[in-house]
C-alpha cells in the first residue's frame, strides 16, 4: 500500500478533528473564525480588493493566547504571546504575487492558541481563497490542508453556487472522497434580503447539491446579529452548529477518505492482475512486443500533453491581449465621462454635490464594466477547458487503442479536468473595492478635507480644476494597476491549467502503463502454475467486487 493510504489509516483514530473553512476570498471565512472561535478579538481580518492571504491560519486550544509561526523544515515555531491583528497579518499576508509565493514557500502555517476547552476536540483552519490564481499559494497552503481535512465548511455569500465553487466541490472534495461538508451562507444584515428570499436561496442551493448527488449536505445561513430572524444569528449558535457538524460527520468522513484511497490502490492493482494473467506463458517475443507498445504509448502521451499545453498557451495569449485592450479603452472612456461631470459646476457647493454623484457613478460604472468583461472572458476560459478536456479524453482513448491489450481500462474520471484555478475575471468585481477605496481616499483627503479652509479663499473654478486633475491622476493610476493585476491573475490562472494537465497525464500513466510494466517484470521471472492462475483469478474477482462497492460508497 502507498504512504498516502497508510497515512489515512494512521489518522483514523486521531482524537483531534481538523475542520477547514474554505471559500472564495472575502466571503466571510476569517470573520466566522474570529467571531465564533476567537471570541471576536479581531485577530483575523478580511482584506480589501485582490487576495493577499498566503498562509493557513489554524485556531486551536492553548493555555494562553499565542501565535505560533511554523517555518518549513523547522519543528520549533516562533511564538508571540498575546498577539495583535498586525502580528497575524505580518506572517500570513503579502501584497505582490511574488511576495505571496515566497511567503507560502517559507511558512507552512500559523497557529493561534486560544484558552477555550471546546477547542481541545478540534482545530479550525482558515485558508486562502479557493479562487486564488496564485498556483504556489494554492499548492503550498490551501490544497494540502484540504487534503488532510476531516470536514469542510464552504463559506459563500448570499447567492447560488458559482462555477468556481461547483468545480471546487467536485474536483477538490468529491473526487478526492471528501464528502463531509456543510455550506454556510454568510449573510450581512447591512445588505438586507427578505426572509422568503433567504429561504428560497437555501432551497436553490440544496437543489443544486441534489443534482450533484449530494443532497445530504446541510446548507445554513449564518450572521452575527441576533435581531435578524435566522437560525444561526449569533457567534455562539454558529459555533454550536460547527461543533455538532464535526461530531456527527468526522468519523464517517475519515472512513470514506480511507475508502477513496483504497479505491485508487485497488484500481491500479486490478490492472496489474489482469496484465499478469494475460502475460503468463506468452514468451519473450510477445513481452518485448508489448514493451514496444508501452514505449509508443508513453511517447504519444507526452505528445498529447505538450499539444494540450500549447493550445492552452495560445488561448492564454489571445484572451489576455484582448481583455487588456478592452479594459484600457473602457477605463479611458470612464475617466473622460467622470471628469466631464464637473464642467457645469460654478459653485463650491456644486463641486461638493457632484463628488457624491461621481462616487456612486464610479462604483456603478466599474461594476458594470467588470461584469461585462467577466461574461466575455468566462466564455473564453470555458473554451480552454473544453480543449483540455478533449485532449485528456483523446489521450486515454488512444492509449487503450495503442496497447490493445484485451481488457478495458477505466478512464472515466480521467477525462475530467480538475480545474482548481481562478478565472481571473472573477477578481474583477472584488477589485472594485481596491481602486474605489484609493480614489475616495485621494478625493476626500485632498478636496473635502480642505473645503472648510478654502471655501472663502479660492474661486470655485480652482477647486473644480483640482478635483478634475485629481480624478484624472487617480484613475490613471487605478487603470494601470487594474490592467496589471488582471494580466497577472490570468497568467496565474493558465499556470494552474498547465499544472492540472501535467498531473492528469501523470495519473493516466501511473494507472495504465506502470501496472503493466510491473506485470512484465513478474512475467519475465515467473511462470505461473495452474494453482497460481486460479488464485490470481480469484483475487481479481474479489478486487473487482470491492471496487464496485467502494465506488458506490464513496459517492
Amino acid at each position: 500500500m502507498s504512504e498516502t493510504f497508510c497515512d489515512y489509516l494512521q489518522k483514523m483514530n486521531n482524537p483531534l478533528y481538523r475542520v477547514i473553512l474554505a471559500g472564495e476570498f472575502q466571503v466571510g471565512k476569517s470573520l466566522m473564525a474570529d467571531k465564533a472561535f476567537l471570541q471576536g478579538k479581531g485577530l483575523l481580518r478580511s482584506g480589501i480588493g485582490l487576495p493577499t492571504t498566503s498562509v493557513v491560519t489554524e485556531v486551536s486550544y492553548g493555555e494562553t493566547y499565542a501565535l505560533s509561526v511554523y517555518y518549513r523544515g523547522n519543528n520549533e515555531p516562533i511564538v508571540i504571546s498575546e498577539p495583535s491583528a498586525a502580528d497575524v497579518v505580518n506572517y500570513t499576508t503579502a501584497k505582490t504575487e511574488k511576495e505571496r509565493t515566497e511567503l507560502s514557500e517559507k511558512i507552512e502555517k500559523v497557529v493561534i492558541s486560544v484558552p477555550d476547552a471546546n477547542l481541545k476536540k478540534y482545530a479550525i483552519l482558515d485558508t486562502p481563497g479557493i479562487d486564488d490564481a496564485n498556483e504556489s499559494v494554492m499548492l503550498n497552503s490551501t490544497f494540502p490542508q484540504i487534503m488532510s481535512a476531516d470536514a469542510v465548511i464552504l463559506v459563500i455569500p448570499p447567492r447560488s453556487l458559482d462555477s468556481i465553487e461547483r468545480k471546487f466541490l467536485q474536483g477538490s472534495l468529491f473526487d478526492k472522497s471528501i464528502s463531509r461538508l456543510m455550506i454556510m451562507i454568510s449573510y450581512d444584515p447591512r445588505h438586507p434580503m427578505g426572509k422568503q428570499v433567504r429561504e428560497e436561496l437555501v432551497e436553490n442551493i440544496q437543489a443544486e447539491l441534489q443534482m450533484m448527488g449530494r443532497g445530504y449536505i446541510p446548507v445554513k445561513i449564518c450572521c452575527y446579529d441576533d435581531s435578524v430572524d435566522e437560525e444561526l444569528n449569533t457567534p455562539e449558535k454558529v459555533r454550536q452548529a460547527v461543533d455538532s457538524f464535526a461530531e456527527e460527520n468526522v468519523k464517517q468522513g475519515r472512513v470514506l477518505r480511507v475508502a477513496g484511497a483504497l479505491l485508487n490502490e485497488l484500481s491500479s492493482f486490478e490492472n496489474e492482475l489482469r496484465s499478469r494473467l494475460e502475460l503468463n506463458g506468452v514468451g519473450q517475443g510477445k513481452i518485448r512486443e508489448l514493451e514496444l507498445k508501452l514505449e509508443e504509448a508513453e511517447q504519444k502521451l507526452t505528445s498529447r500533453r505538450l499539444a494540450a499545453r500549447a493550445k492552452v498557451a495560445s488561448k492564454e495569449s489571445e484572451i489576455s491581449i484582448a481583455l487588456k485592450d478592452r479594459l484600457q479603452i473602457a477605463m479611458e472612456s470612464l475617466k473622460r465621462s467622470l471628469m466631464s461631470r464637473f464642467e457645469k459646476c460654478k459653485k463650491l457647493g456644486d463641486v461638493q454635490d457632484e463628488l457624491v454623484v461621481v462616487k456612486n457613478e464610479l462604483e456603478h460604472s466599474i461594476k458594470k464594466l467588470f461584469e461585462q468583461e467577466s461574461s466575455t472572458a468566462k466564455k473564453q476560459l470555458e473554451e480552454v477547458l473544453s480543449i483540455v478536456d478533449a485532449e485528456l479524453r483523446n489521450a486515454a482513448d488512444e492509449l487503450i487503442r495503442t496497447l490493445d491489450f484485451g481488457y478495458s481500462i477505466n478512464t472515466g474520471h480521467l477525462g475530467k479536468l480538475n480545474s482548481k484555478f481562478l478565472t481571473a475575471v472573477d477578481y474583477l468585481l472584488a477589485a472594485v473595492l481596491s481602486p474605489y477605496a484609493l480614489l475616495l481616499d485621494v478625493l476626500f483627503r485632498y478636496v473635502l478635507g480642505k473645503l472648510p479652509l478654502i471655501r472663502n479663499l479660492l474661486p470655485a473654478v480652482f477647486v473644480r480644476n483640482q478635483v478634475v486633475k485629481t480624478i484624472d491622476e487617480s484613475l490613471q493610476d487605478i487603470s494601470e494597476k487594474v490592467v496589471s493585476d488582471i494580466s497577472s491573475q490570468f497568467k496565474q490562472s493558465f499556470k494552474r491549467i498547465e499544472n492540472d494537465i501535467n498531473l492528469h497525464f501523470k495519473h493516466l500513466y501511473q494507472t495504465t502503463i506502470m501496472p503493466i510494466l510491473k506485470a512484465i517484470e513478474e512475467a519475465r521471472n515467473t511462470q505461473l502454475s495452474e494453482g497460481e492462475i486460479d488464485s490470481l483469478k480469484s483475487k481479481l474477482s474479489t478486487v473487482c467486487g470491492i471496487i464496485a462497492e467502494l465506488r458506490t460508497a464513496c459517492v
